[in-house]
């Protein structure tokens, strides 16, 4: 795993071509522990400026959303949502979006992992973060709220809503309300 973020950009390529290529064979057997440490490896690639490296990277990250039960996934990848580097987390909130829409019947594993990293992403739209390494994330953001809010049966404003500040409880509500 070391080789995901090699500072030789080919070998870390290759590296990543062949997390891709076994993703689909190791991924029932990958355990909690090895996603972990995997995810953020990966998604660290999602700030690389090789396109390349870039788009291997988010394959790899589909690959894990069609074949790994997602919530096994919700943690790694909320948790890279909120933390990774600013260029990182419109990729990421676009695919923990997916993923939180591959989640069947799991409400405490989204209100435990998803909903905290909107809130905090809605932190910091409402603090005038609208940007994240040069990347306009709003439309992100708006994707995984709006994603969330059919999860909840339109009632993401009343789980949500109480853990906001007023600003950011307006900023939630427009994003829901604008499509």
């Amino acid at each position: 795993m070391m080789c995901l973020n090699d500072s030789n950009s080919k070998v870390n390529l290759q590296a990543l071509v062949t997390m891709h290529q076994v993703t689909p064979i190791l991924a029932p057997s990958f355990p909690p522990p090895v996603l972990t440490t995997c995810i953020p490896k990966v998604a660290h690639n999602l700030a690389a400026s090789s396109r390349d490296l870039h788009d291997k990277a988010l394959d790899i990250l589909d690959t894990m959303i069609e074949v790994i039960e997602p919530s096994m996934l919700l943690q790694a990848f909320a948790q890279q949502t909120q933390h990774a580097a600013p260029k990182v987390r419109p990729d990421m909130t676009k695919k923990l979006s997916q993923l939180v829409e591959r989640t069947q019947g799991k409400p405490k594993q989204l209100q435990l992992h998803a909903v905290p990293a909107l809130i905090a992403l809605v932190d910091s739209l409402s603090a005038g973060g609208n940007s994240a390494g040069g990347i306009n994330i709003r439309p992100a953001v708006q994707e995984l709220a709006l994603t969330l809010n059919e999860k909840y049966d339109h009632q993401l404003m009343e789980v949500a809503g109480s853990k906001l500040q007023p600003r950011s409880q307006k900023v939630l509500k427009e994003l829901l309300e604008s499509k």
